[in-house]
């Protein structure tokens, strides 16, 4: 069906280009996939890790993320779309039902104003929370930290998007949720997003979030306020970092209100035309559980670091090895029986597009 579905629309906007000015107006279809074997140094058992969807099944190779792209541009319109399949779409949108569950973005958008270049745009969108994406050839190292883990990798609602200066852009957005297509409450969410570039070497981003959580899987959850605040430096062409934090709130009906942060730091450093070596540090708190929950009664209170080799094969392939160790304050890390407080992962991927 979602093939049928792409097939008819690259059939209408192929025709439709026919009439538009090919100066202002291009339309593109692409493909991307990522492989990957990932195994726990301490456990050769196969299973899917409860703390991550992204590469999460453990001993097993297998396709993270495949999606196909159909995208139009032009000076007044743009539109999106992209069926995923893979890992990471089973892990990250099992909640979603139908159609839902295969679609990475989704959307369409209008200019409203050329002097702002103000758009208006609504279906599925991309999140802005964190600095890394679910497209692993786009991040500093291939495994994600846990930051972007515990937000949402996508939104589905309306986005205003306004530039009134080279430096500085925002965005507006109505949600129907924290990650959710299908409305779970029918209370609206609001979010925010201020983009400033004071120069082209550094970029700061600041998220925020607002949204009544209460659901059938959460009857007790009211508020939820969250705040997300990270940096893009690249001053030197064969250096590029990227810190970030955030820290968000959780009331809840007769209880008190619970929290969690997190703080991280990557870098990458270009070796070669072809080779580059990229590192981590992070911490991550969730004493209260409120996003994470597979580890039962214990808090989640992790510190972890990691190096990866990047190495560019061509100009559309990537291949890379990530090791990555893991910290907790209590046994949280196994797939069944008696558990850690610690783990390294070894991870190898290969990723192409077109």
């Amino acid at each position: 069906m979602l093939a049928s579905v792409l097939l008819v629309l690259v059939g209408c906007f192929s025709q439709g280009k026919s009439t538009a000015d090919s100066t202002t107006s291009s339309f593109h279809l692409g493909a991307y996939a990522d492989a990957y074997y990932s195994s726990s140094v301490f456990s050769a058992e196969k299973f899917q890790r409860p703390y991550f969807v992204s590469s999460a099944l453990n001993n097993q190779a297998n396709l993270n993320l495949v999606y196909l792209e159909a995208s139009f541009r032009s000076p007044s319109f743009r539109f999106n779309v992209s069926p995923g399949f893979g890992t990471y779409m089973e892990a990250n949108y099992a909640s979603e039902k139908g159609i839902g569950r295969h679609l990475l973005l989704a959307n369409a958008g209008i200019r409203v104003s050329k002097k702002l270049d103000a758009w208006i745009e609504a279906g599925v969108l991309d999140s802005p929370y964190s600095s890394e994406g679910p497209i692993s050839r786009d991040q500093l190292l291939y495994s994600r930290s846990l930051a972007p883990e515990h937000v949402p990798y996508y939104l589905s609602g309306v986005r205003l998007s306004v530039t009134p200066h080279e430096k500085w852009t925002i965005k507006l957005l109505a949600l129907t949720g924290w990650q959710q297509i299908n409305d779970v409450n029918e209370k609206k969410s609001f979010a925010s997003t201020v983009i400033f570039k004071p120069n082209p070497t550094i970029e700061w981003t600041y998220n925020t979030y607002f949204g009544d959580e209460r659901s059938a899987a959460n009857p007790e959850f009211r508020n939820r306020t969250f705040h997300d605040l990270y940096v893009k430096v690249k001053t030197n062409p064969k250096w590029e970092s990227t810190a970030g934090f955030y820290f968000g709130t959780q009331e809840k009906n007769n209880q008190a209100a619970a929290t969690w942060w997190q703080a991280n730091l990557m870098s990458r450093r270009t070796l070669s035309d072809h080779f580059s070596l990229s590192g981590r540090i992070e911490y991550f708190s969730d004493p209260k559980q409120v996003l994470l929950r597979p580890t039962g009664q214990l808090p989640f209170q992790v510190f972890s670091s990691g190096l990866c080799l990047n190495l560019k094969l061509g100009k559309r392939s990537l291949f890379r090895i990530d090791g990555r160790y893991f910290k907790a304050t209590d046994q949280i890390f196994g797939p069944s029986g008696p558990k850690k407080n610690n783990d390294l992962l070894l991870t190898t991927s290969l990723t192409s597009w077109l």
